[in-house]
């Protein structure tokens, strides 16, 4: 399949299964390989390049450029413009795995399941190549029969890897665990945008429930909780080996910055070298460092209410609901916005509204409460397996 090492292949399409066996396969050739979401095709025009179609996979071939020896590229979200892309080494590829190898920890009885398209660093790196790494067995599985499939799969493998998101996480608060053989079960969350409510409620439910951080620029992952104590509670745990994280205050905000060797290389829009890696990276996160472990507690476009950041709010709103994500977004100094992916009883809006308007001291009016927001796109700003830094 491939053209020629001259030669980038861009692989694109419906088949989730076609594109994460047909990438490994060119990943393994040393073919360079960039994974593209169906929505970047159009942004990036990359229908005018040569391509070849089959079994619902597309590839585009696109010449190199570039001078580095990178092997995998992904592009980052668009959640603050243009969806950008990163390349990576094999090195740094193999540093990500052996992170996910340590907390993960699959052998030939693991099964890793996820609902999220390949295309996303999450679902790719975590999932099909770390189950091509250790010998355990990668699938994907739509959100509409991901419970179904749970509750066979863990009756099946000693060990099953749940790569969730948000719609998974509230359908999964609704099933009788006795349904699933839930000791097999390991979660991690993808950046779901959970309450500390929500996840002591998962836990006394004897879910293991896991919250890591990510970026699609530093190859998937950077921390994990993986002590699952009350220090933890509610961050994203410590960072990786030669990881550091500093809060540093930009524009009146405590910004995220990583320091990381995971940080990847950015194309340009015609697909040559833009930056360089100094790894270091602004992420476009606004945090708080807790015993070393690390909270999101905002995006850099959300403002400051009252000394309360996007987080303080979901935990308000957590203890009136805590068997839903939701996304909280302070649009400006009196504007709340707050998004559910499963439907809320009229009371239960009435609620939340109140609970954060007394809080921040807003109005009604300022409050905007949405659910039934249940599509999870490349685009969707949560807080971790496709957001982008600025």
């Amino acid at each position: 399949m491939n053209k020629n090492s001259n030669y980038i292949a861009f692989i694109s399409g419906d088949n989730e299964e076609g594109i994460y066996k047909q990438a490994l396969t060119l990943f393994h050739d040393n073919q360079k390989v960039v994974l593209v979401p169906k929505e970047i095709i159009s942004i990036y025009q990359l229908d005018r390049y040569d391509s070849v179609s089959f079994n619902g996979v597309k590839i585009f071939w696109i010449p190199d450029k570039t001078k580095e020896k990178w092997i995998l590229g992904m592009y980052t979200s668009g959640s603050t413009g243009k969806p950008k892309l990163f390349v990576f080494t094999k090195k740094q590829i193999a540093i990500t795995l052996k992170w996910y190898n340590q907390i993960y920890k699959p052998t030939k009885t693991t099964l890793i399941m996820t609902s999220m398209p390949v295309t996303y660093n999450f679902s790719f790196i975590a999932g099909s190549m770390l189950a091509d790494k250790y010998n355990a067995i990668f699938k994907y599985v739509k959100d509409t029969s991901m419970l179904e499939t749970l509750q066979q799969e863990t009756k099946k493998y000693n060990k099953v890897i749940l790569l969730a998101n948000p719609v998974i996480l509230d359908k999964l608060a609704k099933i009788k665990n006795t349904n699933l053989n839930i000791k097999n079960l390991f979660i991690d969350s993808g950046g779901a945008p959970l309450s500390t409510s929500e996840i002591m409620w998962f836990r006394k439910q004897n879910f293991e429930l896991h919250e890591g951080y990510g970026l699609t620029e530093t190859c998937s992952l950077t921390h994990f909780d993986d002590k699952l104590n009350y220090q933890s509670l509610g961050t994203c745990g410590s960072g990786f080996a030669d990881v550091n994280t500093e809060i540093k205050i930009i524009d009146g905000k405590p910004r995220v910055v990583l320091h990381t060797p995971n940080l990847g290389i950015r194309l340009n829009d015609d697909f040559s070298t833009l930056e360089p890696n100094t790894g270091t990276y602004i992420t476009g996160d606004v945090g708080r460092l807790k015993n070393s472990n690390l909270e999101i507690i905002g995006r850099s476009s959300d403002y400051c209410i009252n000394n309360k950041w996007p987080k303080d709010t979901l935990e308000v709103i957590g203890k009136i609901i805590p068997t839903k994500c939701a996304l909280v977004e302070h649009l400006s100094k009196r504007k709340v916005s707050i998004r559910f992916w499963s439907a809320i009883t009229k009371d239960q809006e009435v609620q939340v509204i109140k609970a954060v308007k007394d809080f921040l001291d807003l109005t009604n009016d300022e409050v905007e409460v949405k659910s039934k927001f249940t599509e999870i796109t490349h685009s969707l700003k949560i807080k971790r397996h496709n957001k982008e830094a600025v």
